[in-house]
């Protein structure tokens, strides 16, 4: 992993691998998720597909630069295209999981010219509750913020393993657990600043401001749009992703059969790489 600073001083780590000046892949994690989120298998299943990988580190997380002040979504997104331009002038694929997602459909309205196609996984088109309704989106399940709350995490890996292991089963839907690979992910939270392994609060503040007319706009979008979605996911239902499909012209949706919010079964990656590069190939 390299260390980036970009023009704005802000600096993030970054993991580029491929072949060099092949289409650039850029995979975007969720709220306080490192890069890590993204399985070696599934990075390893992109090279081989012909994509040069770019993984990073969102500001707040890994060893990436942390702030005590809250931010938009939208300084998010600037810096990663900041990020994106070090390494690609021309398009680029990006996928992105939960508020990687929202940024990259954002992105979509302003950035079209630059994106050879989106890839939006546990995502809606608006987290403007006020909107469900109309849009045909079910809220969680009250349940849900019980049992992720009942996760506090010290500090302490050791003191704090059964409350992760606890949610991360919840959140991986019905399918099998992957032990290894949730204690993977684990660890990777505690690298770096002690705060990675909290609840990343500046960045569900940056969710907190997304535009309220983000639906409105994305039905103009132009952009290739692959919407992957878990079918049990608890945290942002799957009708969340089935209302993004319907909204975005011709955009596709493909159901992960028993997944939930997070992926710690390698069959479920194996499916995510297969329905993604059929569909860029498809394009």
């Amino acid at each position: 992993m390299t260390l980036v600073k970009l023009r704005s001083g802000v600096t993030l780590e970054i993991e580029i691998s491929g072949t060099a000046g092949a289409p650039l892949m850029v995979l975007v994690p969720g709220a306080g998720a490192p890069l890590d989120f993204w399985h070696p298998s599934y990075v390893d299943a992109l090279i081989e597909s012909g994509f040069r990988v770019l993984r990073f580190n969102h500001r707040d997380t890994g060893l990436s630069d942390h702030f005590d002040e809250a931010y938009s979504i939208d300084v998010l997104i600037s810096e990663m295209w900041e990020l994106i331009d070090r390494f690609e002038a021309g398009t680029v694929h990006l996928t992105g999981h939960s508020m990687g997602s929202y940024m990259g459909v954002i992105s979509m309205l302003d950035k079209r010219h630059r994106l050879s196609s989106v890839t939006a996984i546990s995502a809606g088109p608006t987290t403007d509750q006020s909107r469900y309704s109309e849009l045909r989106m079910i809220p969680p399940d009250p349940s849900t913020w019980g049992v992720l709350i009942e996760n506090t995490p010290s500090g302490n890996l050791s003191a704090d393993l059964t409350g992760w292991m606890k949610s991360w089963r919840f959140l991986n839907g019905d399918v099998e657990f992957d032990q290894e690979h949730a204690l993977a992910y684990t660890k990777a939270l505690y690298r770096g600043d002690p705060r990675n392994a909290q609840v990343a609060v500046n960045h569900v503040h940056a969710m907190t401001t997304l535009r309220a007319d983000l639906s409105d706009r994305l039905a103009g979008t132009k952009t290739p749009l692959l919407v992957l979605h878990g079918e049990k996911d608890p945290l942002v239902p799957l009708s969340h992703g089935q209302a993004l499909q319907r909204i975005v012209p011709e955009a596709q949706i493909s159901v992960l059969n028993s997944a939930g919010h997070m992926f710690f079964n390698g069959h479920v990656w194996k499916n995510i790489v297969a329905v993604q590069t059929a569909f860029i190939e498809g394009l």
